[in-house]
């Protein structure tokens, strides 16, 4: 976890490396989460670290116990179950509605996030694997316009990412989830809502399986 150097918005930069080092899995399930630590590690106050503890509880990527003490929050297969329900049902929809009106600009859009792919898994770069990956799926659930829907995808993307590194399932799994990215690209160019939907309830479906499998 690296020191804080910018002065502005010190507990959103504090909430930005804690929850890095989350992610990452510096910070392991089940580790102290002690606010002087902290502070003394990022160099700043504790006033900005105790509001970034406050944000990343309401993230579900830390709990508070009897005692007030945080840890970072443990990963099930049941969290993982129910997080991807929830990601195939709103993204599933999303895809149908916007095979409909998709334009063209967009359809370029998520061909630039696909090739991006594609070349950080030439190059075994999953760090930018995982952050198009990310993209692609944000801009279809960003299509319908909802804050409800990019809230809770911004929370089950963190808590699937942290999954993914602390397995170790990406570098396996990443062939498949590009064909079926293509499969589902190929259903939005053809305005075909049905196997649209089809692709992405697909998709989120045979990640749940791939993930839980290798845990």
């Amino acid at each position: 976890m690296q020191t804080i150097g910018r002065k502005e918005s010190l507990s959103t930069l504090a909430y930005q490396s804690i929850k890095n080092a989350i992610i990452s899995g510096e910070f392991r399930p089940g580790a102290c989460l002690k606010e002087e630590d902290l502070s003394k590690a990022l160099a700043i106050s504790r006033t900005p670290v105790r509001e970034a503890l406050r944000q990343l509880h309401y993230d579900h990527l830390i709990e508070k116990d009897h005692s007030h003490n945080f840890t970072v929050s443990n990963i099930t297969p049941e969290d993982i179950s129910q997080a991807l329900e929830l990601r195939r049902v709103m993204e599933s929809y999303c895809a149908k509605e916007w095979a409909k009106s998709i334009t063209e600009r967009d359809l370029q859009k998520l061909q630039k996030y696909y090739d991006k792919q594609t070349q950080a898994l030439e190059k075994s770069d999953f760090e930018n694997f995982l952050k198009y990956e990310e993209k692609f799926h944000s801009a279809i659930i960003h299509s319908k316009n909802n804050q409800y829907f990019d809230d809770y995808l911004a929370q089950i993307e963190l808590l699937q990412k942290r999954f993914l590194i602390l397995s170790g399932s990406l570098k396996p799994n990443a062939l498949e989830a590009m064909k079926e990215h293509q499969a589902l690209l190929d259903a939005l160019a053809a305005h075909d809502a049905e196997k649209a939907q089809e692709a992405m309830d697909r998709h989120i479906c045979n990640v749940e399986k791939r993930l839980l499998e290798e845990d």
